[in-house]
């Protein structure tokens, strides 16, 4: 099972000596509980947003973190794992952000990024209002405004899979797993009085989460899953993808 972007999913991947760098981690909340519990952990948190980059500064605590705005300092070959959640739906230049996860990456490193579709499925946002779902709509519509703009904060469009896989592919990345997670259903779902079960953090989504994939990879190889969102895309959310450096 890979990264559902937890903290205990995260937990799972992580050794106290690892050199890390995640890139757009927001507010940081979930690096803080991790270093609670590997306080020598080597962070680099990556944030081009200077607001969330200093609440993130206030609150994530260690002796071997880094914050920076962009990648420029981090050395070669340098991380042993890369890390970013929910962040390439708002990349306009997939080209260069993966270009320099190979270049950060170690020889024998591993990246988890994963992207989120629900921006782009309004139905999810049943329980907010009219003028945050319109809103939303419109800052996917015009999401060329915003790369002229360069205002990174408001861009959002959907990843295409297959356009994903010619980058990674072209920066001498390979992808050797992926995950689905954030069935449709349970995300955004707030009831009062409601059981667990539709609550997306509980452990049964994420069980039920992990047989879907078991059974979508029991009927497609990982060379026809890469390259195309496979049908449990219709159903989740967000996909996780394992990238290492290609073999030469």
């Amino acid at each position: 099972m890979l990264l559902s972007g937890g903290k205990d999913s995260l937990l799972r991947y992580i050794k106290s000596g690892d050199r890390i760098i995640d890139l757009g981690g927001g507010k940081g909340d979930r690096w803080i509980p991790i270093l609670e519990k590997f306080p020598n952990l080597h962070l680099t948190f990556c944030e081009p947003d200077e607001n969330e980059l200093k609440i993130a500064n206030s609150r994530v605590r260690g002796r071997n973190v880094v914050f920076l705005t962009g990648t420029e300092l981090v050395k070669t070959a340098s991380q042993d794992k890369v890390y970013s959640f929910a962040v390439l739906e708002h990349v306009w230049d997939q080209q260069n952000f993966f270009s320099e996860i190979s270049r950060i990456l170690a020889n024998n490193g591993v990246g988890y990024i994963s992207y989120d579709d629900g921006h782009f499925r309004n139905y999810l946002y049943r329980d907010r209002d009219y003028t945050f779902r319109f809103r939303n709509f419109l800052k996917t519509k015009l999401f060329r405004f915003w790369k002229l703009l360069k205002i990174y904060r408001k861009y959002q469009h959907p990843v295409n899979a297959n356009e994903l896989f010619e980058v990674v592919s072209k920066n001498g990345l390979v992808i050797t797993d992926e995950y689905y997670s954030n069935l449709d259903n349970f995300k955004n779902f707030r009831m009062r009085n409601t059981s667990k079960l539709f609550r997306e953090v509980s452990d049964s989504v994420y069980f039920l989460e992990e047989q879907l994939n078991i059974e979508y990879r029991k009927n497609f190889a990982l060379t026809q899953r890469v390259r195309n969102h496979g049908p449990i895309w219709k159903v989740m959310g967000t996909r996780t993808i394992k990238i290492k450096h290609a073999k030469k």
